[in-house]
């Protein structure tokens, strides 16, 4: 018999595990609108505000990997702003006092213009309202501007709910403050009767236009190598508190992942 030498090789093993970026952060005073709770490379994620905060930076971040597999880019931010004159058209919203639920600032006046369908009415309910009195208002003009009639003005410590309606389509409405005390300002519920329409859907489109009164419906399609997430069908329906509404948020349409 013929010596034989076994001679045993260790090859060294690599194991790769194919990883998920973690959780992307959250953000105050906002919703992530995402496929599930697993993220591969190439997933991404929107944020949205909810109503009455104003979005600053992307809404949206995408998994990639870098030196490892994580979300890249800042998150955005949700704040309660001061604008100069924001012009809303959407028929129902919220308005807030900027920085809420913070106190709201010193030598500040801001605006805000409500346009909703013609022939509709647009009914404004004050949810909060704390300010120091006679100093710091809000005034309600029912028209384009200032120079319209006033609806009402509301300063001081509102503790019960209250509603106002407006005669025409539009409201104007116009925060002052002084440079003394602040407070928490106000929370304010707009809403005419019948529910407006998402203008565009990114890499997608919508059937099915409607007027958007109670029980019409609108169809949410994405175009070819893309996948939707979310709801692909919407109904407006009128809350308790009687808003008219969409029962479901615009879904998003992602690109397809594709393996070689």
């Amino acid at each position: 018999k013929g010596n034989h030498r076994c001679f045993l090789f260790h090859k060294p093993t690599v194991a790769f595990q194919l990883k998920r970026c973690p959780p992307p952060p959250a953000v105050p005073q906002a919703d992530l609108l995402t496929e599930d709770e697993e993220f591969d490379i190439g997933d991404f994620v929107k944020y949205q505000c909810h109503p009455g905060y104003t979005l600053s930076g992307s809404d949206t971040l995408t998994c990639k990997l870098s030196s490892q597999l994580q979300f890249q880019g800042s998150p955005p931010t949700c704040e309660a702003q001061c604008p100069a004159n924001e012009v809303r058209t959407e028929s129902s919203g919220v308005i807030l006092s900027p920085g809420y639920p913070g106190n709201y600032f010193n030598s500040q006046t801001c605006a805000w213009s409500i346009k909703v369908e013609p022939d509709f009415n647009i009914t404004l309910f004050v949810d909060t309202f704390q300010s120091e009195k006679q100093f710091d208002a809000l005034e309600v003009f029912d028209g384009y501007s200032g120079q319209s009639p006033l609806l009402v003005v509301l300063s001081g410590n509102h503790t019960e709910q209250s509603n106002f309606t407006s005669r025409s389509n539009h409201l104007y409405l116009r925060w002052s403050t002084d440079h003394a005390t602040n407070k928490k300002g106000f929370k304010i519920r707009y809403a005419a009767p019948y529910c407006s329409l998402t203008s565009t859907l990114k890499n997608g489109g919508i059937l099915n236009k409607t007027t958007g009164t109670l029980g019409s419906k609108v169809h949410y399609f994405c175009k070819p190598g893309y996948r939707m997430i979310g709801h692909s069908n919407a109904t407006c329906r009128r809350n308790p508190v009687g808003v008219y509404q969409w029962d479901s948020i615009a879904p998003l349409c992602q690109g397809k992942r594709w393996l070689s």
